[in-house]
């Protein structure tokens, strides 16, 4: 029995994505966004007769303690800079529910999504400050 206890104790340290498990461990890469890939233009407007678009370059979920994620994103608005947002997660067996705080452009929210082993994909809403983007973000775990 003692083995037993043992063995579930470091699987919990290691983390755990499966049913059950409660939280996530470790860091995914945005590896596509709606099936392309980066970068990912997701706003594109004609203002004046300059075209303006939106872009994502690169992004990562880095998935800490207590249910904490931070969402870290290189977007272009003009020229490329980082974006992190922190956030709260659950997970309930592969769904993973995302709950965004109010910022000064949003309300706060929730954001769907699934893990699946090393893959994990998330419907993201909006994306510093452009709404109802509702673009589909897919990532793969890194080593």
């Amino acid at each position: 029995m003692l083995l037993v206890l043992l063995a579930a104790a470091g699987a919990a340290c290691g983390g755990s994505t499966g049913p059950g498990g409660g939280e996530i461990r470790g860091t995914f890469r945005l590896v596509r966004v709606n099936g392309d890939t980066l970068p990912y233009p997701y706003y594109h407007n004609v203002v004046e007769g300059r075209t303006v678009e939106y872009k994502v370059h690169e992004a990562r979920l880095e998935f800490r303690t207590r249910n904490r994620v931070y969402d870290i994103r290189t977007l272009d608005f003009l020229d490329p800079r980082p974006d992190t947002l922190i956030a709260g997660y659950s997970v309930s067996g592969t769904q993973l529910l995302l709950t965004r705080p109010t910022t000064p452009a949003q309300a706060a929210h929730t954001d769907t999504g699934s893990i699946a082993g090393d893959a994990l994909t998330i419907r993201i809403r909006h994306l510093a400050g452009t709404p109802d983007v509702y673009a589909t973000f897919s990532y793969v775990r890194e080593p």
